[in-house]
C-alpha cells in the first residue's frame, strides 16, 4: 500500500479514536457518579466513593451542575465517616467555587453553622409505638416527657422519654376529676417543664382549662368555658404568664386566645375562619405563628403580640401548615405539600416578616402530625398506624347470612377516611376524608367506575358528618360559616354552599334526621337532653323524647340520646340512650312522638354499640346493628333483629372497631369503618 495511503488511514483512525473517546469520557463521568452514589447509598467501600466523587469534580469541567453535585456528596460522605475538618473544607469548595450552582451552595450552607462551623447531621428515630399513643398532647420543653390521654380512664398522663415509664397526672377518683364521665382532651406543658395545662370536659356541659404538677400535685381549675365544641391549647409564653388556645364555640369564627396563668381571665387575639393549627410563640414571646387563609390551601401567618398585625410568611398555593420556631427564634418551621409528598420547610423569618426563601429540609415527610419543637429543637410528631378505613360487605338481613365477606375499600389515603354514605341512586359512596395539614375534604366515589372526586366547598365551611339529602341532588351538613350555625347544603358538583337551616342561636348542632318530603328535621337540638323535630316551615320545635321520662329516668351523665335515624317508611325513629354503669340501649320511638321501647340492650362496658351502630333495611322491619363483643377487646359484631325485636341473629361478621354503618338502597350491601387504634411518636433531631 503507497505510504500516502497509509498516512490517510492513520490519520482517519486517528480522529474517529479521539472521538470516540472524548464522548466515552464524557458517559464515563455520568456513569462514575451513579457508581458512586450506588456505594453511597449501599453504605460500601465509602473511601472509594469519595476518590470517585473527587474524579468527577476534576473531569466533569464541562457540566458543572454535576461537578457541585459530586463536591456536596464528597463533604457528606466525609461527615459519615466522622472527618469533620475534610467535611467542613468540602461544604466550603462548594459555596466558593460553584456559586452559579444555588440550590446546591444553599445545601452546603445548610451544612454549616455559624462561622463554618459543621452543624451535626439530621436524625430521625421512634421514641413510642403503642395503640394508646395520641396527637392530644405534646413534649415538654426539656424533652423529657410528652403528655397524652389516658382514652380508658380519661385522665391526663405522660411518659417519660428516657425510661419508657408512664404514669397518671390525673386520678378521676379524686381531687378535681371526681366522674365517670370525664376526660382530658388537649394539654400542654409549661415552660418549666414542671407544669401542664389540660382541657377538662364533662357531661351535662362542663369545660374547665385546668392546670396540675406533673407528679399530680396542686391541681387548679383556672377557667371555665360554657358552649365550647372545641378547645386546644398549644403553647406558653416564655414568661409562663399566658396559655396559648385556640376555641371553637358552637358557632364560627373560630378565635385565638390567651388564657392568663394568675386569674384565668382572657384576651381575645383573632377570630379566624381558618383553624388555626399547631400555634407557638416565638422565642422572645413577641410573635405567634399559626394557619392561616390561603387560596385555594391554607397559609403560614405571625402574628404581633404588640400590634395585632396578622401577616402571612408562607404563601403558596400549596396546604402549608405551622410547626414551630428554631430554638435561636430565626426559622419557623412548617409543612407542605408544594412538591407532592408532604415535606418539612424552613423559613428565616425577622421581626415577624419572612427573611429569604423557604428551605427544604426533609423531603417526604409522610403524614406527620405536629405536637411541638423543644427548647433543643427537637420536632416531635404522631403518625396514625391505626387501619381505621372504610369496608364494605354483602348481607341478607331477614337471614342475617353474609352473602360477601368484609374488604376494603381502595382508596389513595389509607387509614384517612370516615363516615361513608350511600347515595339514594346507590351509584355513588360519600365519605370524608382527613388530610395532614389540612381540613377534611369530601369525596364521592363512583361505584361503577372507582373514580373519586375530591369536593372543596365555597366557601370553606367546617363541617360534621356529610349525609346525601333524599333527592341526591345535595349533601347536608351541620356546620356554621361567618358565625351562622345551621344545616348546610352543598352543591355535590360545584361544592357552593347555602343554608338549609338555620339553628337558633341557644341550640346545639347534630348530625340531622329529616322526612322525605324534607318538611320535617329530626336531631338533638338541646345536646343530650332529648330528641326533638322541628316543622321546617314554622320552626317550631317539638320534644319528643326527654331522658327522664319512661323508659328511663337515665341519669344525666349518661351517655345519649345519639342523633336519630328515620325509619325508611317515616312512622319511626332509632337511637342510642347509654344508661350508665348498667347497660347500652337501642330505641325505638314513633315519630310523631310517644314512649320509647328498648329494642335491644347490652351490659355496660362490655357490650355496648359504639357510634353510628345502626341502620334500617329497606322495607323498615329489621335493623342492622353493631355491639362491641366484650372488653377489653375492640371486638364488634354485626347483628340484625326484627323491628318487633322477636328475633335476634349475628351475621358472623366480627372486626376491630366497627361504626358508622350504612345500608345501600339495595338492601343488602353494607359499608361501616372499622379498625383498631395505633399510633406511634417520632422526634427529628438537628432540624435547624
Amino acid at each position: 500500500m503507497p505510504s500516502g495511503i497509509v498516512s490517510r488511514t492513520l490519520w482517519k483512525i486517528t480522529v474517529v479514536a479521539l472521538v470516540a473517546l472524548s464522548a466515552l469520557a464524557e458517559e464515563s463521568v455520568r456513569q462514575l457518579y451513579e457508581r458512586a452514589r450506588l456505594l453511597q447509598e449501599r453504605n460500601r467501600n465509602l473511601d472509594e466513593a469519595i476518590r470517585i466523587y473527587g474524579r468527577i469534580v476534576e473531569r466533569a469541567k464541562d457540566d458543572r451542575a454535576l461537578a457541585a453535585r459530586a463536591q456536596l456528596e464528597l463533604g457528606i460522605l466525609y461527615l459519615r465517616l466522622g472527618r469533620e475538618e475534610q467535611a467542613r473544607e468540602a461544604f466550603r469548595k462548594v459555596i466558593v467555587e460553584f456559586p452559579d450552582q444555588p440550590a446546591v451552595v444553599r445545601e452546603a450552607r445548610g451544612r454549616l453553622g455559624v462561622n463554618g462551623s459543621l452543624r451535626p447531621s439530621m436524625s430521625v428515630r421512634q421514641v413510642w409505638a403503642a395503640p394508646d399513643t395520641d396527637n392530644s398532647g405534646g413534649p415538654s420543653p426539656d424533652g423529657r416527657y410528652i403528655s397524652f390521654t389516658n382514652w380508658d380512664t380519661g385522665d391526663l398522663s405522660i411518659r417519660d422519654l428516657v425510661t419508657g415509664e408512664k404514669r397518671h397526672v390525673t386520678h378521676k377518683a379524686s381531687g378535681l376529676n371526681q366522674s365517670l364521665n370525664g376526660q382530658v382532651r388537649s394539654s400542654v406543658f409549661a415552660p418549666d417543664s414542671k407544669h401542664i395545662a389540660y382541657w377538662w370536659i364533662d357531661q351535662p356541659p362542663l369545660s374547665q382549662i385546668r392546670v396540675v404538677g406533673v407528679d399530680g400535685s396542686t391541681p387548679r381549675i383556672l377557667r371555665r368555658f360554657d358552649n365550647a365544641g372545641l378547645i386546644q391549647l398549644t403553647d406558653w409564653s416564655p414568661d409562663g404568664k399566658y396559655i396559648l388556645a385556640s376555641i371553637l364555640y358552637e358557632s364560627w369564627p373560630a378565635q385565638i386566645i390567651l388564657i392568663s396563668t394568675a386569674d384565668g381571665s382572657t384576651r381575645i387575639l383573632k377570630q379566624t375562619d381558618v383553624w388555626p393549627g399547631r400555634m407557638s410563640f416565638s422565642l422572645d414571646g413577641r410573635f405567634i405563628v399559626h394557619d392561616g387563609a390561603g387560596s385555594p390551601g391554607s397559609d403560614v401567618y405571625v402574628l404581633s403580640m404588640r400590634t395585632g398585625l396578622d401577616m402571612p410568611v408562607v404563601r403558596h398555593p400549596a396546604n402549608d401548615f405551622a410547626i414551630g420556631w428554631s430554638p435561636d427564634g430565626q426559622q419557623i418551621l412548617f409543612g407542605s405539600d408544594r412538591t407532592g409528598p408532604l415535606s418539612l420547610w424552613a423559613l428565616g423569618v425577622k421581626d415577624g416578616e419572612a427573611h429569604g426563601e423557604p428551605r427544604l429540609v426533609r423531603e417526604d415527610a409522610g403524614n406527620v402530625e405536629p405536637l411541638g419543637v423543644t427548647r433543643a429543637g427537637a420536632f416531635y410528631y404522631w403518625v396514625n398506624t391505626g387501619v381505621l378505613d372504610l369496608y364494605s360487605a354483602v348481607i341478607d338481613p331477614e337471614t342475617a347470612t353474609v352473602i360477601e365477606q368484609p374488604k376494603p375499600i381502595p382508596h389513595r389515603f389509607l387509614g384517612s377516611n370516615r363516615f361513608p354514605d350511600w347515595s339514594p341512586d346507590g351509584k355513588s359512596l360519600l365519605y370524608a376524608s382527613n388530610r395532614s395539614g389540612s381540613e377534611p375534604v369530601i369525596v364521592i366515589r363512583s361505584m361503577e367506575t372507582g373514580k373519586e372526586r375530591e369536593l372543596k366547598t365555597d366557601p370553606p365551611l367546617e363541617f360534621k358528618i356529610p349525609r346525601w339529602n333524599a333527592a341526591g341532588d345535595a349533601i347536608l351538613v351541620s356546620g356554621a360559616l361567618s358565625g351562622k350555625k345551621g344545616i348546610y347544603r352543598i352543591d355535590p358538583t360545584s361544592g357552593a354552599v347555602t343554608l338549609a337551616v338555620a339553628m337558633p342561636t341557644d341550640k346545639q348542632l347534630f348530625v340531622p334526621a329529616w322526612s322525605r318530603d324534607g318538611s320535617t328535621l329530626f336531631g338533638r337540638f338541646n345536646d343530650f337532653n332529648g330528641i326533638h323535630r322541628m316543622d321546617i316551615a314554622t320552626r317550631v320545635i317539638q320534644t319528643l323524647f326527654n331522658p327522664s321520662d319512661p323508659p328511663g329516668p337515665y341519669h344525666p351523665g349518661d351517655t345519649g340520646p345519639s342523633d336519630p335515624l328515620l325509619s325508611p317508611d317515616g312512622r319511626v325513629l332509632l337511637f342510642q340512650q347509654r344508661d350508665r354503669p348498667r347497660s347500652d340501649n337501642l330505641l325505638l320511638m314513633p315519630a310523631e312522638g310517644g314512649t320509647p321501647r328498648v329494642l335491644v340492650s347490652g351490659k355496660w362496658p362490655g357490650h355496648w354499640f359504639p357510634n353510628g351502630a345502626y341502620a334500617w333495611s329497606v322495607d323498615s322491619r329489621h335493623v342492622i346493628f353493631v355491639q362491641r363483643d366484650g372488653e377489653p377487646s375492640e371486638i364488634s359484631a354485626i347483628g340484625v333483629i326484627t323491628t318487633s325485636g322477636s328475633e335476634l341473629r349475628r351475621t358472623g361478621i366480627r372486626m376491630d372497631g366497627i361504626r358508622q354503618l350504612r345500608l345501600h338502597p339495595d338492601g343488602k350491601r353494607i359499608v361501616f369503618m372499622a379498625g383498631a387504634r395505633g399510633g406511634e411518636v417520632w422526634v427529628i433531631e438537628n432540624l435547624f
